[in-house]
């Protein structure tokens, strides 16, 4: 008699808990932000984290006291480099920072979002355009079979940024850098100019449908980070955007759709709030294909190059002042 009243509580015990398991994997793809975990795991010690209360410190040419930069005592305009998100068309930003390079335009800050931080952190270690791209040749070749930023896309990434960067900091890079990224708990961005590279790359490759980590891209947020970069001590904020004005994609993917179609209006609007920018012919390129590859940085190359030679001269005029 006893068991057959309990026998009917065990059941449904049971099922609740098989329901609840299912309803859990099921959900994993898309959650709400106070699902999210605090923290940080980019696959090495479960106990990893970043250092936020520093968010804003120092980086390798700011002032001792002040978190600003301080470029030859101000005797020129500071300028900071923001390269945008796009996946594989952010390959578009290898052909602009070869126009920077001959023309020897001095770029004092660097900064992206999504594979426009990876771009930005191998220009300010002192890679320069061929290298770069060598570096994304291989990146793409190795997750042309992966959905970008899905586990497996993210795990083939950092090997590659480990080997690239090992355990360098981000202060230790010649030129100054700041990642940008989102924090799911206090719901903020915070802006590193400190902490382990390959850690702070690999968290700015994470989405909101993340649920590892405590830190994300701020691309879903905040593209250019204006108002952050002008207290920092940028005069000139010059962007480069390789999202275009469409969303195309080999293999279709709802979310990734939404993500980049929020960032194309976000960063169209920001755009207008720089002192330059510069958007590389990228419409006819999906965001995730690797055809076509060298042609369209080519083209990237020949938009760019013309874009920094008019900057170089519109600014050689201002600093002459009026006739």
């Amino acid at each position: 008699m006893t068991r057959s009243l309990w026998w009917p509580f065990f059941l449904h015990l049971s099922l609740s808990i098989l329901i609840q398991g299912c309803s859990t994997v099921n959900t994993t793809k898309r959650s709400s932000v106070r699902d999210f975990g605090v923290a940080v795991d980019v696959g090495q010690k479960a106990t990893s984290s970043l250092d936020i209360s520093r968010t804003s410190s120092a980086g390798p040419v700011i002032t001792e006291n002040n978190d600003v930069i301080n470029v030859e005592q101000k005797q020129q305009d500071v300028v900071a480099l923001i390269l945008g998100p796009g996946g594989n068309r952010t390959a578009g930003h290898v052909g602009f920072i070869k126009a920077l390079e001959e023309h020897k335009l001095k770029v004092h800050i660097v900064t992206g979002t999504g594979l426009g931080a990876v771009v930005a952190a191998l220009y300010a270690s002192g890679k320069r355009s061929d290298r770069i791209e060598w570096f994304f040749y291989k990146l793409f070749n190795k997750t042309k079979n992966f959905t970008p930023y899905s586990q497996n896309w993210l795990e083939v990434t950092q090997i590659m940024l480990r080997e690239e960067f090992g355990s360098k900091r981000i202060e230790e890079l010649p030129t100054a850098t700041i990642i940008p990224l989102y924090d799911l708990k206090e719901r903020r961005i915070h802006y590193f100019s400190r902490g382990p590279v390959v850690e702070l790359l690999s968290e700015n490759l994470k989405l909101s449908n993340n649920r590892e980590s405590r830190f994300i891209s701020s691309l879903q947020w905040e593209i250019h980070s204006i108002k952050f970069l002008k207290s920092y001590g940028a005069d000139k904020l010059l962007g480069v955007s390789v999202l275009g004005r469409e969303v195309l994609f080999q293999k279709w993917d709802d979310y990734l759709l939404g993500v980049f179609g929020k960032a194309i209006a976000m960063s169209r609007t920001s755009a207008e709030l720089l002192d330059w920018s510069i958007e590389l012919p990228t419409d006819t390129l999906p965001i995730d294909s690797v055809k076509e590859i060298p042609l369209f940085i080519q083209k990237s190359y020949d938009m760019a190059y013309k874009k920094v030679e008019l900057y170089i001269k519109e600014g050689a005029k201002k600093s002459q002042g009026p006739e």
